[in-house]
């Protein structure tokens, strides 16, 4: 079974309403949206204590069902 997780630096974050995507960039020349939703975006925002703006740079983690910080 191939491994699907998808590593990159989060790149932009966008809002929007029920759902937030992060924008990963895969080091490849590859921007992968990852959507989120709304409820787990905010969470996630909590956990690392941060605004959505503070996670670009970030690097993450995404095997599909929830992104988990690298750095």
């Amino acid at each position: 079974m191939p491994d699907d997780t998808i590593t990159g630096t989060v790149a932009a974050v966008r809002d929007c309403g029920g759902i937030a995507l992060l924008f990963l960039d895969a080091g490849d020349g590859r921007i992968i949206p990852v959507p989120l939703d709304h409820r787990a975006f905010r969470r996630l925002l909590e956990g690392e204590g941060c605004s959505s703006a503070e996670l670009v740079g970030r690097c993450v983690s995404f095997p599909g069902d929830l992104v988990t910080f690298v750095d």
